[in-house]
């Protein structure tokens, strides 16, 4: 996550709690998240400004001046100066100002405290680190972060596939009589995690592993007998790393010795699922794959 001197949230009301005058480093009280959050973002920043603001400054007044300039920034965003302290702090002030609608960082779910983000700066540019330093403060406010991003990007998935699910529940159901009655056809053959195949022509040469390229002829069918892809065309193998295609397809490949000519059937759960690829694939749709392991590449 990239350091920036970016404030938000509903601050104004606060601000008649904060001593205008406390220019002191002084230990907080931290007790949740979202205060531990704002803080360190006030820790991170005030590190950053602190040779800014306090270049040649040996009486303190530069911190006076920038923190009287952001709550003034704060209060009357259309006041300009020609301070060079002054002019930082109004602009961090005015930014505070102008997204009360969001959260810290532009999180929603994180409500900014503006004493404990005020006295995080001023900690961070007087170089306190009783409680956190600038490298504390930063790597604790990425690995939060980025916690906090994949549990709302995991979110966002769930819900869909669970709009998906409702949606398309009749053709998930179908995929899954089309897989049942393919496992009791005679000869077919199932994997570990459930891909069922027929040999067609059983190859004698090496296996693929998880790190393996492979060359391959393949074509690729819906359980209407719809093409949606194909290398017949070029007729020329294709080339790929077995790590970077659907879980179903390496699963098959890398129990096929090269030489080997298979027709393999995909659960959409290994397949992809809920997604609709490329509007070729519909929700929740089992994959038929007529597929020949030419070589391996190491």
């Amino acid at each position: 996550m990239k350091k920036t001197i970016i404030f938000s949230a509903a601050i104004l009301a606060t601000m008649a709690f904060v001593g205008c005058n406390n220019t002191k480093a002084k230990k907080v009280e931290l007790k949740t998240e979202n205060d531990s959050l704002s803080y360190a973002f006030g820790v991170s920043n005030g590190d950053q400004i602190r040779q800014y603001v306090m270049d040649n400054d040996t009486t303190g007044k530069h911190i006076s001046a920038f923190f009287d300039g952001m709550e003034a920034g704060l209060k009357a965003p259309e006041e300009k100066t020609d301070d060079r302290t002054g002019m930082l702090a109004k602009n961090i002030g005015n930014t505070l100002g102008l997204q009360v609608k969001v959260g810290l960082m532009g999180d929603s779910t994180i409500v900014t405290d503006y004493k404990l983000i005020r006295q995080g700066l001023l900690n961070g540019m007087l170089n306190d680190t009783t409680q956190m330093d600038e490298k504390a403060a930063q790597d604790y406010l990425n690995t939060v972060m980025r916690a906090r991003q994949e549990e709302q990007r995991a979110a966002m998935k769930k819900k869909r596939e669970e709009e998906m699910l409702t949606k398309y529940a009749d053709e998930k159901l179908a995929g899954e009589k089309f897989i049942a009655e393919i496992a009791k056809k005679p000869g077919i053959q199932k994997t570990e995690n459930g891909v069922f195949y027929e040999v067609i022509t059983q190859g004698k040469g090496a296996i693929p592993v998880d790190t393996s390229i492979v060359s391959v002829n393949y074509t690729g069918r819906l359980m209407n007998d719809t093409i949606f892809d194909s290398n017949a065309q070029s007729g020329k193998p294709v080339e790929f790393g077995l790590n970077g295609v659907i879980k179903g397809f390496s699963e098959a490949l890398k129990i096929m010795p090269v030489g080997s000519k298979y027709r393999i059937y995909i659960p959409q759960e290994l397949a992809y699922g809920a997604g609709q690829e490329g509007g070729r694939i519909p929700p929740f749709a089992p994959l038929i794959f007529d597929l020949e392991l030419v070589g391996i590449k190491n």
